[in-house]
């Protein structure tokens, strides 16, 4: 075999076991950003999951208002701008795709022009683990949070904050705003018959001028139909950064496999 062609198939190698070692190290220091905010005691990521998973053992209505209420304890509204871009531990593909957003900006593919460098996870657990986001990522969170309990629900947006409305089997909803911790038992279609309650509950006066307007979207399915082409993107590149480093390191183990058969010595032949 020509050294070139060697050279090339250990040099992969060597790429594609630094990126699973990279994974691995993403698994073992997971994105945990709840340290940058001492101010205010959020709960650990591994208390929340713990308290999350219990959930399943209340009705539904119990479930959806303590899952609200534990998303506000663990996760903070913020959007700090040095901790938006994703690792590359954590994704390495998400984090390389930050260096596309001028592109993809300039060009009209998207109109947000920090889509990867201020990527907003479609991932909840990961988003649950990196302990902050705007009013989106806390709704989308709580949104896959309930999926996983089997309760249904939307993603409401309001042009300027977004909410969670569950809605129960006996055909009765409830809005949930995780990242302010509050809960309304009425959907979104009675909230204008609530005013005086929604604009008592929130400290910030604005939020509740949103409900009275009504110039909102109801979007089914969560961080799915909320974000599609995201989830997808972000989901395809979940499985990549593992089935990369082993297509760069197959050559080389092809290499040396046929190496052994080739010297491996032979059997005398029978007479």
């Amino acid at each position: 075999m020509p050294r070139t062609t060697h050279a090339i198939a250990i040099t992969c190698a060597i790429i594609g076991a630094l990126l699973i070692m990279l994974n691995i190290a993403g698994i073992i220091s997971p994105n945990d950003q709840r340290d940058k905010f001492p101010a205010y005691s959020l709960m650990p990521y591994t208390d929340a999951v713990m308290a999350i998973e219990q959930l399943d053992e209340l009705p539904a209505k119990n479930a959806a208002t303590k899952l609200n209420a534990l998303l506000k304890q663990s996760m903070i509204q913020r959007w700090p701008t040095d901790l938006l871009r994703i690792p590359a531990r954590q994704n390495y593909l998400l984090w390389a795709a930050a260096w596309l957003d001028p592109l993809l900006y300039s060009s009209g593919k998207t109109s947000v022009p920090n889509i990867f460098s201020g990527y907003q996870l479609s991932d909840h657990h990961k988003a649950l683990q990196r302990g902050f986001g705007i009013c989106s990522q806390i709704a989308l969170t709580m949104s896959g949070f309930l999926h996983n309990l089997g309760i249904d629900n939307d993603v409401i947006g309001m042009h300027g904050h977004v909410i969670v409305q569950v809605n129960f089997q006996d055909g009765t909803h409830m809005l949930a705003d995780p990242s302010k911790g509050l809960t309304f038992d009425f959907g979104i279609n009675e909230a204008p018959m609530h005013m005086k309650e929604i604009s008592t509950r929130y400290e910030n006066k604005s939020i509740p001028k949103l409900y009275a307007s009504q110039n909102y979207t109801i979007v089914s399915g969560g961080i799915t139909n909320y974000f599609p082409k995201l989830t997808i993107i972000e989901r395809a590149m979940t499985i990549l950064i593992w089935v990369i480093p082993c297509i760069l390191m197959a050559p080389y183990a092809f290499i040396r496999v046929t190496s052994r058969k080739t010297n491996s010595p032979r059997s005398p032949e029978r007479i």
